[in-house]
C-alpha cells in the first residue's frame, strides 16, 4: 500500500523589519502548496469548484516523517514532523507540527477512507511570539457544507457535487495521484472559508540528494496564478512509497528547500 506526505514550513527573513519577518517565518503546512498559506498562492475568495473533476482516490497507510529547512541555503532553526494514523475502522488522523525560533504550529485533519478520501475536520493552532492563532474547519458531507470557526465567529461554504478537501491532506492526496502515474493534478481545496482549485503537472525525473539518502524522484510543479513570481517546485521519491523528498519554492530571488530527513513506517 502506498503512502503520502509532506509537511509545509514557510520561513525566510526580511530586512531588519521585525513583524514582517515575523509572519513569513511562520511555520505552515503548503499544499503545498504546501498547503498551503507558505507555499500556496494566494487564490482570493474562489468560491467555486469551476465544475471540474477533481479525483479523491487515494492509498492510506500509517507513517511518520520528519523534514529540515534551508534558506537559501543555510540552515534555518526548527524543522516539522508529519504523521498519519489510523484511529478506527475508517477513520484516519493526519497530522504536521512544525517549529522555527520565534514559533511553532500544530495543524490537524481528520478524515474517514470510503473509496476515497471523505474529510471530517480541519484545525490549525500558532503560538509563540505575537498574537497566536487558532481556527477551526468541520465538514458537513451529507449537507455539502464546510464551516469555518475563528474568534467565535462560525462562516459556511457551500460546494456542488465536488468534495473539497482541507490544505493539510491536500499534500496527501498529491502524492497519491503521483503515485497513480497521474500527469495533470487538480485539487479542490477549501481554506478559511473559501473553495481554491489548485494545479500540478509532472515535468521529469531527477535524482535528489537528501538527509534521508539519494533517491531517483519525479518532479512537479505548482501550476501558478497569473502574474504570480512564486514558483514551486516537488519531487516524489517511488521507492519511498512516493513521499516527497524535496520542496523547493523560489519567490523574490530567495529560495527555500525542504528536504526529508527521517521516514518511518509502522
Amino acid at each position: 500500500m502506498r503512502t503520502t506526505i509532506y509537511s509545509i514550513k514557510n520561513s525566510f527573513y526580511s530586512g531588519l523589519n521585525l513583524s514582517n519577518f515575523l509572519k513569513k517565518i511562520a511555520p505552515t503546512s503548503i499544499f503545498l502548496l504546501l498547503g498551503t498559506s507558505a507555499f500556496a498562492e494566494t487564490d482570493g475568495n474562489k468560491n467555486s469548484s469551476e465544475t471540474k473533476k477533481f479525483d479523491n482516490s487515494c492509498y492510506t497507510q500509517s507513517f511518520s516523517a520528519e523534514y529540515e529547512i534551508k534558506a537559501s541555503g543555510v540552515p534555518f532553526g526548527g524543522g516539522g514532523k508529519r504523521t498519519l494514523k489510523k484511529i478506527d475502522t475508517n477513520r484516519y488522523r493526519l497530522e504536521l507540527t512544525s517549529s522555527s525560533v520565534f514559533l511553532s504550529t500544530k495543524e490537524v485533519a481528520e478524515f474517514e477512507w470510503d473509496k476515497g478520501i471523505k474529510p471530517i475536520s480541519y484545525r490549525y493552532d500558532r503560538t509563540g511570539v505575537g498574537k497566536d492563532r487558532r481556527y477551526r474547519q468541520y465538514f458537513h458531507i451529507n449537507d455539502q457544507r464546510v464551516d469555518f470557526e475563528e474568534n467565535k465567529k462560525v462562516n459556511s461554504v457551500r460546494y456542488d457535487t465536488v468534495i473539497p478537501i482541507d490544505r493539510l491532506t491536500e499534500t496527501l492526496m498529491l502524492q497519491c495521484q503521483i503515485a497513480q502515474d497521474k500527469k495533470d493534478v487538480e485539487i479542490l481545496i477549501v481554506d478559511r472559508g473559501s473553495l481554491k482549485p489548485h494545479a500540478f503537472k509532472v515535468v521529469g525525473e531527477e535524482k535528489i540528494s537528501a538527509p534521508v539518502g539519494s533517491y531517483n524522484a519525479i518532479k512537479v510543479e505548482r501550476i501558478a496564478e497569473k502574474d504570480s513570481k512564486r514558483q514551486t517546485i516537488m519531487w516524489f521519491a517511488p521507492e519511498l512509497d512516493h513521499q516527497l523528498i524535496q520542496m523547493q519554492q523560489i519567490n523574490n530571488n530567495q529560495t527555500f528547500t525542504l528536504k526529508l530527513k527521517t521516514f518511518k513506517t509502522p
